[in-house]
């Protein structure tokens, strides 16, 4: 029973979601979350403050309409150059599959003991669950009316 009981323990620890939320929702994360957007902001204001500058610039030597092709033309430039960008991090290799705790609990020592201790019972078990699984009969058993 004691076996049993460290086989499930370690199923269960493989499985625990607290976990995982505890991780995703820590004070770190959530800190460099805040610093990414502020990071954004700032990104955001400078690039305007380098579109200002560019249009005060260019504005004297082109004229009107040249000052908002040019000032397009940077944008169009700087959209491409970002589409590209976010085009490389999504085109990377997809991460390992997460691991349901299956592939430890298969290699954990004491398996085998209690295994070769409980074939009897696991082979007995396993008859009657394809029994049941497999039956034809969609209709559980029991008095029919």
């Amino acid at each position: 029973m004691e076996t049993v009981l460290k086989l499930v323990m370690t199923l269960a620890s493989h499985l625990s979601v607290a976990r995982t939320s505890a991780a995703l929702f820590s004070p770190q994360r959530i800190a460099a979350i805040c610093l990414a957007f502020m990071t954004l902001v700032i990104g955001i204001a400078a690039i305007g403050c380098a579109i200002g500058a560019l249009w005060v610039e260019v504005l004297p030597a082109t004229g009107l309409a040249g000052a908002w092709l040019i000032v397009t033309l940077a944008l169009i430039v700087l959209g491409v150059a970002f589409a590209a960008i976010a085009y490389r991090l999504t085109r990377r290799a997809p991460p390992p599959p997460l691991t349901t705790g299956l592939e430890d609990l298969l290699r954990a020592p004491n398996l085998m003991p209690f295994i070769h201790d409980h074939k009897t019972e696991l082979l007995l078990g396993a008859a009657i669950i394809g029994l049941l699984l497999g039956s034809r009969s969609q209709t559980p058993p029991g008095p029919r009316a």
